[in-house]
């Protein structure tokens, strides 16, 4: 049956900019007719893959089948210049891409430090004393230079779990700033496609909830709780969450397991507090009046408290037709050498209201390192980095700051002297010494800043 007449239908709502809101059954009928065309032997996908990640410029040296000992023969060569900065090395999903580096013997910098992936894992150098030769490392007779290896392997990405697994875990090779850019400006359309007051109110609801639900009382135990059997289970669920949260640094003893409640005080204003909380007899426990200032959302925030979950769901299904809330799609993505160890709170297969851990992508990627020993490096000013296998997780934000530019800045640093003590950011931006380095360096730009 020819559904073109219907596709064309559809595309003519893609004119508007405004969101299209519609009942999750609509959305998931969407997606599996998405899926049956992309595997259909009647659609070129080719069509539909991202656009190619842009060539290698010029100055940059290509050569192919190039080998570098008589194991590894590399598929793609790429000679830098010096001072060049490379933060996602091409890699391969059938064999290994080179990147070869000119170095400066007098100021020697790792390159493999400017990588964009969280490298770790599986690691591992060459043994003191071990004789490793590659064949492009050589000196200016030709001879191949006693070097070090070492390899490492990418620790992939971390992700929402009610996220799209599938998407994020197509596979890439190449990448570039471009689509860090446009990983940037897709997160940020999503953003704004849903951005309102009562968005910003819910979210912060939401995460006050889960700071209650992960901390609880947090105070000095002074009165015993009794607890039923099912309590004492999420209790000590919540400690070991807790526990994976904090990277094994365990709460403090002896703290209050008093429940948290919504009530209100004598003029009617809502507070939360502890169990234990008594404004006039018992004021040690925790407490907070701050939630009726208007911030906050007092029914979402009294119905998950008080357990009324007719109520919350109603509310989470009011914000979800909005786009937001824990009942919608998450696109939470995070470096793996980032701390951040949960998403935004969401439902769970039980239906509870929990603050997920995120998940990790793992990857097999690995880099090996080819460096001339120390006393070989003014002979052969070069390093050799070997990147292979494919990346299946998103493309990772560049986090580190390039070690030519922290160089830098140590350099400017050092030469404040006296104003260093006293030097905060604010006043190291302003400085005269960082203005005048600022104006030099980039003399096109008016008013240039770090």
């Amino acid at each position: 049956v020819n559904i073109r007449p219907q596709l064309l239908r559809l595309a003519e709502f893609t004119d508007c900019d405004a969101p299209l809101h519609a009942p999750l059954s609509i959305k998931q009928e969407l997606e599996s007719a998405l899926r049956f065309l992309e595997g259909s032997s009647c659609v070129d996908t080719s069509v539909l893959q991202k656009s190619p990640t842009p060539e290698t410029p010029t100055f940059v040296k290509r050569r192919t089948n190039v080998a570098i000992n008589r194991i590894t023969t590399l598929e793609v060569l790429y000679e830098y210049p010096l001072g060049y900065t490379l933060e996602y090395p091409e890699t391969s999903s059938t064999g290994c891409i080179g990147h070869l580096f000119h170095m400066d013997p007098d100021n020697w910098e790792d390159p493999a430090l400017n990588i964009a992936y969280s490298r770790g894992g599986r690691v591992g150098r060459t043994v003191s004393g071990a004789v490793v030769k590659c064949l492009l490392l050589v000196d200016a007779k030709g001879i191949a230079v006693e070097c070090s290896e070492r390899h490492t392997t990418c620790q992939g990405s971390k992700i929402c779990p009610n996220s799209d697994t599938e998407e994020l875990s197509i596979p890439h090779t190449k990448a570039s700033r471009e689509d860090v850019r446009d990983r940037l400006k897709k997160d940020r359309d999503d953003r704004l496609q849903y951005v309102s007051p009562t968005r910003d109110i819910f979210l912060k609801t939401s995460a006050f909830l889960a700071a209650l639900q992960k901390l609880g009382c947090g105070r000095p135990l002074h009165e015993v709780t009794t607890l039923s059997v099912s309590e004492e289970e999420e209790w000590e669920a919540k400690e070991l969450y807790t526990y994976q949260v904090q990277r094994g640094y365990r709460a403090k003893e002896g703290l209050c397991e008093g429940r948290i409640v919504f009530d209100y005080d004598d003029n009617e204003r809502p507070y939360v507090s502890c169990e234990h909380y008594n404004p006039k007899t018992n004021k040690d426990h925790f407490h907070d009046h701050s939630v009726n200032d208007g911030s906050y959302h007092l029914e979402y925030l009294e119905a998950i408290i008080s357990g009324d979950e007719r109520e919350a769901a109603q509310i989470e299904e009011a914000v979800l037709s909005l786009g937001y809330g824990p009942l919608a799609d998450c696109s939470t993505v995070a470096n793996c050498s980032q701390q951040k160890a949960y998403s935004f709170p969401h439902r769970d297969e039980a239906k509870n209201l929990t603050q997920p851990l995120m998940k990790r992508l793992e990857c097999s990627s690995k880099f090996r390192v080819f460096e001339p020993k120390e006393e070989f490096r003014r002979a052969c000013p070069m390093v050799l980095v070997v990147a292979s296998g494919p990346h299946p997780h998103p493309v990772p934000l560049p986090t580190k700051t390039p070690p030519n530019v922290r160089t830098k800045l140590m350099e400017l640093l050092g030469m404040l002297s006296e104003d260093l003590p006293d030097i905060t950011p604010r006043r190291l931006i302003r400085h005269p010494l960082v203005q005048s380095f600022l104006t030099s360096k980039f003399p096109l730009i008016i008013c240039p800043t770090l």
